[in-house]
């Protein structure tokens, strides 16, 4: 049986970018896009960045970070919180690196400023429905009519 965790995982595996929201120093959060290079089965998700981005700063200060992933032709829809901290590894970067990745560090792993982020999970939510579009119109449409709440997917809570 397919465990909600195991379910989490295999609706991330394919996606190939994230949104990474980090506390800035003022307080505020920022989001960018991220490209997904690795997702580990313990939850880990990996990412390259430079290490004197301000991101890298802000992870630095504020390690709690959210991953907002999105696939909106599939409805998935998931939210992870979790730690982020900042690696050189280059083992793992060699391991990890590929085409995408030297678009923005054309030197590879030898560009002196090329790093790893590593996202670990504490937490996540997801949200999907395998209905098309005429079944939720649908669903929206009887639940309205008999006033109750519409069923449009599945929603769970994963404590990693």
């Amino acid at each position: 049986m397919e465990t909600k965790y195991h379910k989490l995982l295999n609706l991330i595996e394919q996606q190939k970018t994230a949104m990474l929201t980090t506390k800035q120093n003022d307080g505020l959060l920022k989001s960018r896009p991220m490209g997904i290079s690795e997702i580990n089965e313990d939850g880990s998700i990996w990412f390259f960045s430079n290490e004197n981005s301000c991101k890298a700063n802000e992870i630095e200060e504020h390690p709690q970070v959210n991953l907002s992933i999105t696939d909106s032709k599939e409805q998935v829809y998931v939210s992870i919180s979790g730690k982020a901290s900042i690696h050189h590894d280059q083992k793992k970067m060699k391991e990890l690196m590929s085409p995408m990745v030297k678009a923005w560090f054309p030197d590879g792993t030898a560009d002196p400023s090329i790093s790893l982020i590593k996202v670990k999970m504490e937490k996540a939510a997801y949200w999907t429905n395998e209905n098309n579009k005429v079944r939720q119109l649908f669903e929206l449409g009887k639940a309205l009519v008999k006033g109750e709440k519409a069923n449009l997917g599945q929603h769970e809570s994963i404590d990693a």
